[in-house]
């Protein structure tokens, strides 16, 4: 390789800089602009709110302790990492036990969550507070579990709602954000693309949108809690404005009209969506081995079911049966190396 073309091969590689104005921010303002924001529009999904609450506190215990600044937690987030965890900053990054993997990551996604928020309270905006260097700086981790595919976790979820909210903050009409905020309140992928302006009950003020169903899913309404009311109604008000057509599809132009393998909810169209997902979790660095976009949607079903039972689950699941939306869901799977018994009716397939 020639020295001109090494050249721009570590250029396209090297991190944008941090800027050195977040050395003045504390680290614990993100936890408070965090805890601001969940009152405002739930960030914080609800029946997970004692558990990440309990990381906060302990997060915000460490960085007042040991002083640690938005830079210093955006920078040197292995070594930050290392004290929450009570492990080597050496370590963080190698493979762990599940019970140590599992608090590993909760911490990590919680503290590239907080510190992004915090350099988004700087005013004076600049490639080195923008959340995209805040995540490429952010540490990298192993896999999480040994599964081959499962749910979001909830500190997942808290980290997606903030990368979603900063860029449909900056951009409200962020085709990632509004596509995963989409999977966040109960679709999966293929459907995404099939959303119009007139699917929702209320374009200014959506409460309820209406999710096309598949081969394997019914339509179906699905309610939208204040984080996904507040993205979705940002996205839906600016596309108005722009006199974007409300019976067209919001979020996927098929390349090919003529062919029905390219319409909205077509192999062509759900793996469009699939691969914006995938690019959201490897911006924000999450290792991909366990997870997928359809993790989103499952994570939802899998949070309704806590919460309000399996009749409101099964509903918002759009499956045949409950039975259908328990093997979709994981529950029969008898080892974790394996895929779940679901007849062809998993996540993976219903997209």
């Amino acid at each position: 390789m020639s020295s001109k073309t090494s050249s721009k091969t570590s250029s396209k590689n090297k991190k944008p800089d941090l800027s050195p104005t977040l050395r003045t921010l504390p680290a614990v303002t993100g936890i408070e602009r965090l805890r601001a924001l969940n009152d405002e529009i739930g960030l914080i999904p609800q029946p997970a709110a004692a558990g990440i609450d309990a990381l906060l506190a302990d997060l915000e215990e460490l960085f007042v302790e040991h002083q640690i600044t938005t830079l210093e937690l955006a920078a040197n987030g292995a070594r930050v990492l290392g004290i929450a965890a009570g492990i080597e900053d050496t370590a963080v990054s190698r493979y762990h036990a599940t019970e140590v993997a599992e608090r590993l990551h909760a911490y990590r996604n919680l503290m590239v969550a907080i510190a992004a928020l915090a350099a988004s309270t700087i005013e004076t905006s600049s490639p080195g507070t923008d959340p995209a260097t805040v995540y490429a700086h952010a540490v990298r981790l192993t896999r999480r579990t040994v599964q081959v595919r499962r749910a979001f976790a909830d500190d997942e979820v808290v980290l997606f709602r903030v990368a979603a909210y900063l860029a449909a903050t900056s951009d409200p009409r962020h085709h990632t954000a509004a596509v995963y905020t989409l999977l966040d309140a109960g679709l999966v992928p293929g459907e995404t693309t099939a959303v119009r302006i007139d699917d929702s009950d209320d374009a200014e003020q959506p409460t309820e949108l209406l999710a096309a169903g598949n081969a394997h899913l019914k339509s179906r309404f699905v309610h939208l809690d204040p984080f996904t009311r507040f993205v979705l109604s940002r996205h839906l008000q600016h596309a108005l404005r722009a006199g974007f057509d409300p019976t067209t599809p919001l979020l996927y132009t098929p390349q090919n009209r003529g062919k029905d393998t390219h319409q909205p909810g077509s192999p062509s169209a759900t793996a469009s969506a699939q691969r914006c997902i995938d690019r959201f979790i490897a911006q924000l660095g999450l290792p991909t081995g366990d997870i997928t976009a359809s993790s989103i949607t499952q994570w939802r079903v899998g949070a309704t079911l806590l919460s309000h039972g399996s009749d409101t689950a099964w509903a918002l699941s759009g499956r045949s049966s409950k039975e259908a939306m328990w093997r979709a869901l994981g529950a029969t799977r008898p080892r974790t190396t394996i895929r779940p018994d679901d007849d062809g009716e998993s996540f993976a397939a219903a997209i």
